[in-house]
């Protein structure tokens, strides 16, 4: 079948050249004329190649010599010309001998006519980035000494020097302006084990991106692209570094543009040992010295990057911030991974739990963390997740957090403890900080989220006043063997009332507000009956749980009591 289809395809088409048909393995070529390229623009074949499940699940492509990679835009490493829009596929619902037929059309348009008039040239320059990694990946091999970098430093406006450290058996260098304790802490992120090597990190900025034709390759030529954009006194600085510590550090030079970054590893750095075995069974070492710069893809891991990518311009303003969070339970503990993530500087956690195996089922953390202390772990969690995030716990009650410290020092407290009392000891200590406080209803049939500014007080019974439902005491579960008590949910029921809370910690964190703010999500009403029958809706709930899964806004004057707050009975 195969066969004869592309018998009829040679027929059909005029730039397929039927004398050239040859079968392979996976797949039949057919040459391409390519006989009307102008001469300094000339290639010596194209083909077209149909695999042999080309009327089920595969897709015909075009191909060139691969040396045409990098010297001609949009061909890849193995020679494959990336066209158009490709060949649609069977499940596309297109003829066979269609589908060919516009692959070869959009070669032609998309390909051949663009190059020959040199409307593709800018190509290189308009994908900087994706030719470069290209490129990265030619010249790396198992002997290479590094094959990651990563970069916690944003926009330097001069040109500078910072240090790094290449994790050895990661192959991995990680570089840091922020100094010691940052480049630690990152390190024990990614191999808090390996063994480490000195790195000096040379950041020149250059106006303009590179190009396959302008690429350094050599150590004159990096060099050259040094003196030529930071200046002679700063390349005379390097060269005299490389000659004092040549063997005792690498020097990763980093040319770094607006849009993009380009790594050199220069040369003669440090030597990397390698052991392998003959055929003997003797064990052999040997040392490979690098004799060119080996170019390498560089990855941005400063806040501004990993938070928003450059889009959120209040996260230099996060990395200052300074957040109390009162329990890291169900509620708390993803609550404290989103702030964490996204880019709040400090946090610090107050809880007094241990972790058992019951709350795996609804808590950010899992087994390996049974029978110890929530707070603890979680730290320890967030501190290889998210290491720009520095983070304080304290293992006991708030009470005992507020007799230590003084919790005003704060821009945010955060109550996520679902006890009202709680709520009342932070009303009673805090006077020029404003609060959050969320908690959950039973099955997680509504959640509130609360901003009070320190022009506003928490008041006693406040939980109570919101509430969507009078829910009969069975619902709670009593755990044996004790008085206390817990609401049945999962987390995947608990992911919205965390996403709303969250978004609305940022909010505020971002933009203070002077006016408070009392946010519910709400399900509607059939959520609550199939849980129990008996369940009595608040008249707010009844005219509101219409549809499933809404977020609504209330105004909370008109729902604080008039009573005197924690704070005025102290006063009076």
């Amino acid at each position: 079948m195969l066969e004869e289809f592309i018998n009829n395809i040679c027929v059909c088409n005029g730039r397929l050249l039927p004398a050239s048909v040859k079968k392979h393995y996976q797949y039949t070529s057919i040459q391409i004329d390519v006989s009307d390229f102008y001469l300094q623009r000339a290639i010596d074949w194209a083909e077209i190649r149909i695999p042999n499940d080309f009327f089920t699940t595969g897709r015909a492509s075009i191909y060139v010599d691969k040396k045409y990679c990098l010297k001609i835009p949009h061909v890849e490493p193995d020679g494959k010309v990336c066209v158009g829009d490709g060949d649609l596929g069977a499940f596309s619902g297109e003829e066979p001998t269609n589908r060919v037929g516009w692959l070869i059309t959009n070669f032609e348009k998309d390909f051949i006519i663009p190059w020959n008039e040199g409307q593709l040239d800018y190509d290189f320059i308009e994908e900087p980035i994706s030719y470069w990694n290209i490129y990265v990946q030619k010249k790396q091999s198992s002997r290479s000494a590094v094959k990651h970098v990563y970069i916690d430093a944003y926009a330097p406006e001069e040109h500078s020097v910072i240090e790094g450290k290449l994790l050895n058996k990661s192959k991995t260098i990680i570089a840091s302006s922020a100094g010691n304790k940052r480049l630690s802490k990152l390190i024990n992120s990614i191999n808090p084990n390996d063994t480490l090597i000195n790195v000096d990190v040379i950041i020149v900025n250059i106006e303009q991106s590179y190009n396959p034709s302008i690429w350094p390759r050599t150590d004159a030529d990096v060099l050259r692209e040094i003196r030529y954009n930071a200046g002679v006194e700063f390349t005379n600085k390097f060269i005299q570094s490389r000659k004092q510590y040549k063997s005792k550090k690498h020097h990763l030079v980093i040319f770094k543009h607006i849009d993009n970054q380009y790594g050199y590893l220069m040369s003669n750095g440090p030597r990397k040992v390698e052991k392998f075995e003959t055929i003997y069974g003797r064990t052999i070492t040997r040392n490979i010295i690098q004799d060119s710069p080996v170019p390498l893809q560089v990855k941005r891991i400063d806040q501004n990057w990993i938070v928003g990518r450059d889009t959120i311009p209040t996260v230099n303003h996060r990395s200052d911030l300074t957040v109390l969070i009162v329990g890291c339970g169900a509620l708390g503990s993803f609550i404290i991974n989103h702030l964490a993530q996204s880019g709040i500087g400090y946090l610090t956690i107050v809880d007094h739990d241990i972790f058992e195996s019951e709350n795996m089922s609804r808590h950010s953390l899992g087994l390996n963390s049974i029978k110890k202390s929530k707070a603890i772990e979680l730290k320890r969690e967030l501190e290889r997740k998210s290491p720009h995030c520095i983070l304080d716990i304290f293992t006991g009650n708030f009470i005992g957090y507020a007799n230590k410290y003084d919790i005003n020092e704060f821009d945010l407290i955060v109550d996520v403890s679902g006890e009202d009392s709680v709520a009342l000891e932070i009303e009673a200590n805090r006077t020029n900080i404003p609060l959050v406080k969320a908690w959950m209803e039973p099955y997680v049939s509504a959640g509130h989220v609360c901003y009070f500014p320190p022009n506003k007080q928490y008041q006693r019974g406040f939980i109570g006043q919101l509430k969507c439902a009078d829910w009969p005491r069975e619902v709670m579960t009593k755990l044996p063997g004790c008085s206390s008590y817990f609401q049945s949910y999962s987390v995947t029921a608990a992911a919205f009332c965390v996403a709303m809370t969250s978004e609305l910690i940022m909010e505020m964190l971002d933009e203070p507000q002077n006016k408070s703010i009392v946010r519910t999500w709400l399900r509607e009403k059939n959520y609550f009956s199939k849980f129990n029958s008996d369940v009595e809706l608040s008249d707010w709930a009844k005219n509101n749980a219409l549809k499933h899964g809404q977020v609504i806004d209330r105004d909370i004057n008109c729902l604080l009591y008039t009573s005197p707050s924690p704070r005025d009975r102290q006063k009076s």
